[in-house]
């Protein structure tokens, strides 16, 4: 419809500026559809943050058995898992997870222990941080 209307109007509006017909552009052509590239804006991706450890602090001495690693997680997470062990005692949506590392549980060696803690979203959407410690037993 615009360009009937556009049509119509070319003439008078060439006339007007002192043209003839003559100075017409021959045939006025619009793209296909399949030319028209239409963009949407990009969604911005939520951010799902990583697990930040609270206690021992970062490559602490413990000597404490149970070492207890406890943090905060973002409250969508439903899942959090230690070293691919999925905590079952986590309340999803907590926001918070504990974790007990101990030689009577083979998870806690004499020495520097490195752990990954991986907090998981409804949708599956992983954050992933990693945590080590020195554990030494008290003599």
């Amino acid at each position: 419809m615009k360009q009937l209307a556009l049509l119509l109007t070319l003439p008078l509006v060439l006339a007007a500026c002192g043209a003839d017909d003559t100075d017409r552009p021959a045939e006025i052509t619009t793209p296909d559809a399949a030319e028209i590239i239409e963009t949407a804006p990009a969604e911005t991706a939520a951010v799902f943050p990583a697990p930040v450890v609270t206690s021992p602090a970062a490559g602490a001495m413990s000597s404490r058995t149970p070492t207890v690693i406890s943090g905060t997680v973002d409250p969508a997470a439903v899942k959090v898992t230690v070293n691919g062990w999925e905590l079952s005692r986590f309340v999803p949506h907590s926001g918070a997870f504990t974790y007990l590392a101990a030689p009577d549980f083979a998870n806690v060696v004499i020495g520097d222990n490195s752990y990954e803690i991986v907090a998981t979203s409804a949708d599956g959407t992983e954050a992933k941080t990693t945590f080590s410690f020195i554990y030494q037993p008290a003599q």
